[in-house]
């Protein structure tokens, strides 16, 4: 047998040990997704039996208003930025302004800057 041949059946028996591997891991993976759907649904029974009347009624209005006051609480942050923004807007244009009546009497001659007061 030449080293060519034996080259090939240890390829092809390499490729049949991997393909038998993956197929014993498909195998492992479904019986273990079998095990965590049952186990799922033995928690849910179990919590199903034990639930008393109302008990989803109060926790969905518990998830509920804990939502409305998170947007509530988002909308307050939203405004506050929206006014501490503005006031900041406004601070900028006082300054400009202060800075072009600055750069306009500067522009003047010196002469006509400080004329005397009748």
């Amino acid at each position: 047998m030449g080293l060519l041949a034996k080259e090939m059946a240890l390829a092809t028996m390499v490729h049949a040990n991997r393909l038998a591997a993956e197929e014993e891991l498909r195998l492992k993976a479904a019986e273990n997704q079998d095990k965590v759907d049952a186990a799922t649904e033995r928690r849910q029974a179990n919590l199903r039996k034990r639930a008393k009347v109302g008990v989803v009624a109060v926790r969905q209005s518990a998830s509920k208003s804990r939502r409305d006051a998170l947007a509530a609480l988002a909308i307050k942050h939203g405004e506050l930025n929206q006014t501490r923004c503005m006031q900041a807007e406004t601070t900028r244009q006082a300054e400009l302004g202060n800075r072009v009546f600055n750069a306009q009497e500067l522009s003047q001659p010196k002469s006509g800057r400080f004329e005397p007061v009748e």
